[in-house]
């Protein structure tokens, strides 16, 4: 069988492509999914950025190594700290403020997520951002000192440290926890 110069150049195209896809596992894309769960003594919602909607997880995507400040919820919407239009607002729908505690649950398969934090607005009744995220305790409880005044809502910004190039899916649990 003879190759013509076409399916040569086809052949050699295909042949760099793969090997820089092997050589550079690093520039692959990640995608870390992570679902929200409330678990509360009053009722704390997460909702979507105009505290309307149920949000019920997050997407972070991109690549090996990039703090992630963007993540899209399940409602569609992206995270832009400049615009103050966070992940999700936290919505206290109790008579009574709450004190919040987040757990950012261990990431699955493990290393998919190497850190991960939050900011959350700094006042009843607004989505802006901070500034700045604290960490957040993969895997158990981070007290976030906030809370949130009788049926009110503030904004929650997240944030992900992408990790391993070989694991290019990874899920974990999200729990928003509050008392009165």
């Amino acid at each position: 069988m003879k190759i013509g110069k076409i399916e040569a150049v086809l052949l050699a195209a295909i042949i760099v492509c793969g090997t820089m896809a092997f050589a550079f596992p690093a520039m692959a894309g990640n995608t870390a999914l992570q679902h929200a769960i409330v678990y509360a003594t009053g009722a704390v919602l997460i909702k979507d950025q105009n505290h309307s909607d149920d949000v019920i997880g997050w997407t972070f995507t991109g690549v090996t190594g990039e703090n992630v400040m963007d993540p899209v919820n399940s409602k569609g919407e992206t995270q832009n700290t400049t615009a103050d239009e966070p992940v999700a607002t936290l919505v206290n729908t109790n008579p009574v403020a709450v004190r919040i505690t987040l757990n950012a649950g261990t990431w699955n398969p493990k290393g998919i997520v190497t850190s991960q934090g939050y900011n959350i607005s700094a006042t009843d009744n607004s989505s802006s951002y901070g500034g700045s995220f604290a960490t957040l305790n993969l895997g158990s409880e981070t007290v976030t000192g906030v809370t949130i005044g009788a049926n009110s809502y503030r904004g929650l910004y997240l944030n992900a440290t992408l990790g391993s190039a070989i694991i290019r899916v990874g899920v974990s649990t999200f729990v928003v926890t509050c008392e009165v």
